[in-house]
């Protein structure tokens, strides 16, 4: 189905109401990604397993909860099939469409893929810090331990476990230190901000270009284009806005 069919011609019809209450740019979404994936066709082994997919989702257990959730949700048997194999046939064409661009995304995304695993300890004080970098090099005292009594963040929660999460998530300084540095490494007392961060390196994940990596960096490339397509299709509209400016006209005073 066209976004130029009746059912475009009902979303510019309702669009104020749409855009008052914050539906618009979803639902016109949802009309593209319809009319994109109109044309694929799942494998009888596809249908399955996004039957299943569904079910695990939504946590039923046999087919008359199924059918609760069915006229819960006012669908037809027709809107229910659509939204059950809709995840598996965005997958599908995602694969058809964007496979071939995945990895030079992926390529561009990689610093902020990669992962680290680490201990985070944190105080104020620099001669506290070094003393407790050194309680941990001499055996004195783990760092999990230490982490727990001493770190005056929210990872003494977690005697200070950090992760695993996307390296450039972190304060870009700390960002540097851990690219540096090698799984199991202690660094050195180093100073951010108002902290003296002591920080053990326990695990690092660099993003690998591997079938997973391929379908997530298939699925940004669809959905930057979804985002494109939307912005498109809403011109019209926003240009018909600009005939109404409020600016001076007192609205905004």
């Amino acid at each position: 189905m066209s976004v130029n069919s009746f059912e475009f011609e009902l979303l510019k019809k309702s669009s104020g109401l749409l855009a008052r209450h914050g539906f618009l740019r979803s639902l016109l979404g949802t009309i593209i990604c319809d009319e994109a994936i109109s044309g694929i066709s799942l494998t009888i082994e596809q249908q399955e397993l996004a039957l299943q997919s569904y079910k695990h989702k939504y946590g039923f257990k046999n087919e008359h909860e199924l059918e609760q959730h069915r006229l819960n949700e006012l669908l037809s048997l027709d809107d229910l099939k659509h939204r059950i194999e809709q995840p598996e046939k965005i997958k599908q064409y995602c694969k058809e469409y964007f496979r071939s661009k995945a990895e030079a995304h992926f390529l561009v995304r990689k610093n902020s893929l990669d992962q680290a695993t680490y201990r985070l300890l944190r105080v104020k004080d620099d001669g506290l810090a070094r003393e407790l970098y050194l309680q941990i090099i001499e055996g004195e005292a783990s760092f999990p331990e230490l982490a727990s009594k001493h770190s005056q963040g929210r990872e003494r929660n977690t005697s200070g476990l950090i992760g695993p999460l996307p390296i450039n998530q972190s304060h870009p300084v700390l960002a540097q230190r851990l690219r540096a540095a090698h799984e199991g490494e202690l660094i050195e007392p180093f100073h951010v901000e108002n902290w003296w961060l002591l920080v053990r390196v326990e695990s690092l994940a660099p993003a690998i270009f591997n079938e997973a990596m391929a379908n997530q960096m298939s699925q940004e490339l669809f959905q930057k284009w979804l985002e494109d397509e939307v912005n498109q299709r809403l011109v019209p509209i926003q240009e018909s806005l600009k005939e109404d400016s409020a600016v001076g006209m007192g609205f905004y005073k």
